[in-house]
């Protein structure tokens, strides 16, 4: 998934930060650097949070890479058909809107402070045929709806722990 910082993230940032919001700059580096994600930001919002004091290393050098390929990164929402923009506060919850023709997901940063929000969704089947109707429907549901198209599905299927499982 790309995320895109919002400019708005600056203005937020002059504050004591609170810390679900570095919690939650926090698991969106480290989805960054196991290339689950790609992230992208106006380059005054990127160096607000590299003069963010109490950011941690792994952090501040994964968005030290993030700004240094600024050109191409935040050239990549022109060829998405969705993204998600990570805005300051949580202000509606998270919300889809259309910006320039492309589908948007409004997410608060805080919303990623639990790091299991940027795992990639696995799915489990009972069986192999369970599992196979699962990746024909995902399919068929990103085939449908545009804002998902550009969204990957990767699949596996193995035998699991049990008789049926995989």
């Amino acid at each position: 998934m790309l995320f895109v910082f919002d400019t708005s993230l600056t203005d937020y940032l002059f504050q004591p930060v609170p810390p679900a919001v570095l919690a939650g700059l926090d698991a969106l580096a480290a989805g960054f650097r196991e290339g689950k994600h790609i992230i992208a930001g106006p380059l005054p919002t990127l160096n607000a949070l590299l003069r963010i004091e109490n950011i941690q290393p792994n952090t501040r050098a994964a968005l030290k890479v993030v700004r240094d390929r600024f050109p191409q990164l935040m050239a990549l929402p022109a060829q998405y058909g969705c993204y998600a923009m990570v805005l300051p506060h949580n202000s509606g919850g998270i919300r889809r809107t259309v910006l320039s023709g492309r589908q948007v997901i409004e997410v608060p940063i805080s919303h990623f402070s639990d790091t299991s929000k940027i795992q990639k969704t696995v799915v489990l089947g009972e069986n192999i045929k369970d599992a196979d109707l699962a990746v024909l429907m995902a399919q068929f549901y990103r085939s449908q709806n545009r804002a998902f198209r550009s969204i990957p599905i990767r699949s596996e299927s193995r035998g699991g722990g049990g008789r049926q499982s995989c």
